[in-house]
């Protein structure tokens, strides 16, 4: 299944949503459309993982990398959504949420962020 990426504003949370495979490729293309809208001042991101249940390694160390930014911009906040149990197992092993608040839907996700 082909990648793509909708992005919607609602109350000064960018959400981001994904569809299809997440490879390499397709989290570049999240870091590149998230780093765009830090620079005009944008600091509340949602990922909406619902239409894409599989995230491969590569695009895994790529979201690292970008959430990982929270650690010297504090004002940055990511809440993930709509994670399949194996996307969830996955990134809970290798410590992503010690960045990311994790909701079951969009709208928590939604509230999350913009709190």
């Amino acid at each position: 299944m082909a990648f793509a990426l909708k992005t919607e504003e609602c109350g000064g949370v960018l959400v981001l949503i994904l569809n299809g495979y997440v490879d390499k490729k397709a989290a570049d293309t999240i870091k590149d459309s998230i780093s765009a809208r830090v620079k005009t001042g944008s600091r509340r991101f949602v990922l909406d993982f619902a239409m894409a249940p599989l995230v491969n390694s590569s695009a895994l160390a790529e979201l690292i990398d970008l959430v990982s930014q929270c650690i010297t911009d504090t004002s940055l906040r990511y809440v993930f959504c709509g994670l399949s149990q194996a996307c969830r197992f996955s990134f809970n092993t290798v410590g992503i949420f010690l960045y990311v608040k994790d909701t079951q839907t969009r709208l928590d996700a939604e509230a999350a962020a913009a709190a």
